[in-house]
């Protein structure tokens, strides 16, 4: 799941289906797509905070 997260977040473009399966061993096809998206929102929230300079509090 750290693989698959930093991976998401710095290298999308480096992940492949190896990536997918390795996840297969440990989560169900739902879970996968939660944490994906998780992981996907919690970036783009970051990104836009960080591209908009909000302070942190």
């Amino acid at each position: 799941m750290l693989r698959f997260t930093d991976l998401l977040t710095s290298y999308p473009g480096n992940m492949d289906q190896t990536d997918l399966d390795a996840l297969a061993e440990h989560f169900n096809e739902e879970q996968v797509i939660e944490l994906t998206m998780a992981i996907a929102t919690a970036n783009w929230t970051n990104r836009m905070n960080d591209g908009l300079q909000v302070p942190m509090t």
